[in-house]
């Protein structure tokens, strides 16, 4: 019965690391030589190629946003910057605080509008997303709860992070179907106390094998700076593993639990099987081919995440997905949202 009102369908990324590259590379350089004019431009190319090579049942999703009112939006951003800057050094103590609290304040607009700005300029069928959470809602769940949690010594701090995904997933629009999603907080506390028990047994871990192999060097007549390089190389190694670990545990335990337990009604359910294993494994590669290649390898990398992240998400297709309606007029493309989506906010 299944089979007849839905189309599963693997998530499938098309794009090629060297294709992207040349595009990556040439756009760097053009931005670099306008001094960051065309960076509007070149964050539009890049994103639209990564966006046209995934294929959904079929259909591509696009990314639409105007370089020149991103580029708009910047310059009146780092306008914003530059004055707040300008009195934090010539004003008192106290303009600068109060400037602190009104940024504190205009956070939850500005995440909101960026926001709403990533998502409408994402497309997919011709139709595009868009995101409805309000101001007071956003100060909630984004920064009041999390920070109450520390008042619980960090014990609600799960609960915390459970209701700002379920704010931000309930708040997605496709057309006119709003996103519905039921979390658990069971998958947030597991994830957060695995990966702070990992974090932690493998700092003390590590700290008895630092303290042993230091003694066997110096007892086999090592030099102090033999010893110290070492000690750093090993600092480095484990703190690229430790991150590496723990994020990409807490990133597979979250993302298949929200993908599993939210649907577009009538339109789309998801099924992500992202494996820890083999996640850890990219996440590890990607950070040193990162370091070692000084930045050269982000579209490798980039590639690799977004086919990794595709493979691993089946869309599950309804009869409604040809019969939303794409609801949002032109004239909500305000300025605020360009000025806000210059500060790429991602959540």
């Amino acid at each position: 019965m299944e089979s007849e009102i839905s189309n599963k369908k693997n998530v499938i990324y098309s794009g090629d690391s060297s294709e992207y590259f040349r595009i990556w590379i040439v756009n760097i350089f053009l931005s670099i030589i306008t001094l960051g004019i065309y960076s509007a431009w070149a964050k539009v190319i890049n994103t639209k190629y990564i966006y046209q090579n995934i294929n959904i049942d079929g259909h591509r999703l696009d990314y639409i946003a105007d370089p020149l009112s991103i580029l708009i939006g910047r310059l009146i951003a780092i306008v914003f910057l530059v004055a707040f800057y300008l009195v934090s050094i010539f004003l008192p103590g106290w303009a600068y605080g109060l400037m602190i609290v009104v940024l504190f304040f205009m956070s939850p607009l500005i995440i909101n509008r960026s926001l709403s700005f990533q998502y409408r300029m994402t497309t997919y069928r011709n139709v595009r997303f868009n995101f409805k959470g309000t101001y007071f809602e956003s100060l909630w769940y984004i920064f009041i709860l999390p920070f109450l949690s520390v008042f619980t010594f960090g014990g609600t701090y799960p609960l915390a992070l459970k209701y700002a995904d379920e704010y931000r997933i309930k708040n997605i629009k496709f057309g006119n179907v709003s996103v519905n999603s039921s979390l658990n907080f069971g998958p947030y506390y597991a994830a957060f106390g695995i990966t702070i028990g990992i974090f932690f047994g493998a700092l003390i871990s590590f700290g008895l094998l630092m303290f042993l192999f230091g003694m066997l060097l110096g007892g086999a007549g090592a030099s102090f700076m033999a010893i110290q390089i070492f000690s750093n190389i090993s600092v480095l190694i484990f703190y690229i593993l430790i991150i590496a670990i723990t994020t990409s545990i807490w990133g597979v335990a979250i993302r298949n639990h929200t993908f599993n337990n939210s649907i577009i009604p009538n339109v789309a359910r998801f099924n992500s099987t992202m494996k820890y294993g083999a996640y850890i494994k990219l996440v590890t590669v990607n950070i040193f081919a990162l370091i070692f290649s000084i930045g050269l390898a982000t579209p490798w990398i980039v590639t690799r995440n977004a086919r990794y992240l595709s493979n691993t998400l089946e869309v599950h297709t309804e009869e409604g997905v040809d019969k939303v309606i794409d609801d949002i007029a032109d004239d909500e493309s305000a300025i605020m949202d360009e000025v806000a989506g210059a500060f790429d906010i991602e959540i």
